[in-house]
C-alpha cells in the first residue's frame, strides 16, 4: 500500500511539473507581444530640443501638470504627431516609459 501511495504521489508531482513547463511558453508568448508593442511605441516617440519658434511658449508638462515657459534646455518629445514638453529632468524618463499614461487625447 505504501508503494502504491508513493507511486501515485510521484505521478501527480511529475504531471504538475510537466503542465507548468507547457504553460510557460504561452506566458512568454504573451510577454513577447507586450515587448513588441513597447518597441513600436518607442519608435514613435522622438526626443529633441525645442525649435526657435517654440521658445517662450506657455505649455503644461504632461507628467507633473506644471505650467511653464519653454526654454532652450526644455526636453521635447514628439509622439503621435504632437509635441510634449517636459518641465524638469525627472519627467522625460517617466514619459518615455509610458507616454500613453500621460497624454490626453
Amino acid at each position: 500500500m505504501k508503494k502504491l501511495l508513493f507511486v501515485l504521489t510521484a505521478a501527480v508531482i511529475l504531471a504538475g511539473c510537466t503542465a507548468e513547463k507547457a504553460a510557460a511558453p504561452a506566458a512568454n508568448a504573451d510577454n513577447g507581444g507586450a515587448i513588441k508593442s513597447a518597441a513600436q511605441a518607442a519608435e514613435a516617440l522622438k526626443s529633441r530640443t525645442p525649435r526657435a519658434d517654440e521658445l517662450g511658449k506657455d505649455v503644461v508638462c504632461p507628467v507633473m501638470g506644471t505650467k511653464f515657459k519653454v526654454n532652450k534646455t526644455t526636453q521635447v518629445f514628439d509622439y503621435k504627431g504632437k509635441a510634449y514638453y517636459m518641465c524638469c529632468n525627472g519627467c522625460p524618463q517617466a514619459f518615455s516609459k509610458n507616454p500613453e499614461k500621460y497624454i490626453k487625447g
